[in-house]
């Protein structure tokens, strides 16, 4: 005796709903288990921000790199990062080095990992010493070869915020504006 078709196509269905209710709870507890880690500090201590930040830049130098300006916990830095996030996977191939700068509190990974870019590095100023007077949000690109000695280099380019000068961050990853 075999199954009338209707039947097989409600085990079917309830087959799929199930895969697919599976596949949420894995995701939610991924979510729950990697949220653990998001929430401790990106930064364990402050250190000298501004040597750091000199010495990637330096060793940057036979790249374009785009200097940005955020602050943890902030809805226009969070704005920024994914603006910035967007053009970073528009442009998986430019030869770029995206240096992010946080400002006052401490970032969280949950702030730092939001890129998903291996381009991006982090730096934490807590005393905001790093270009002291510029706003947050603010993006400044600087051409292969010019490197940062005594006083902090002019960039080429710069414009704010971050989200609003994709045009000027998409030229810097040689993709126009």
């Amino acid at each position: 005796m075999s199954a009338r078709p209707g039947n097989r196509y409600v085990t079917l269905a309830l087959f799929l709903c199930a895969v697919i209710f599976a596949g949420f709870a894995v995701q939610r507890f991924m979510e729950i288990k990697l949220t653990g880690s998001l929430d401790e500090p990106a930064f364990k201590e402050a250190s000298d921000a501004e040597a750091e930040l000199k010495a990637e830049f330096n060793n940057a130098a036979d790249q374009t790199r785009v200097m940005v300006l955020l602050s943890a916990g902030s809805l226009s830095s969070e704005q920024d990062v994914d603006a910035l996030r967007r053009v970073l996977r528009e442009n998986r191939g430019a030869q770029v080095r995206l240096l992010a700068v946080w400002r006052g509190a401490k970032p969280l990974r949950a702030h730092t990992t939001r890129f998903g870019d291996g381009r991006v590095r982090h730096f934490w100023d807590a005393e905001r010493r790093v270009l002291s007077e510029t706003l947050e949000g603010t993006v400044l690109v600087f051409k292969p070869g010019v490197r940062w000695t005594v006083e902090f280099p002019a960039a080429a380019e710069q414009g704010e915020p971050a989200r609003a000068v994709l045009p000027l961050i998409r030229r810097a990853f040689g993709t126009g504006g």
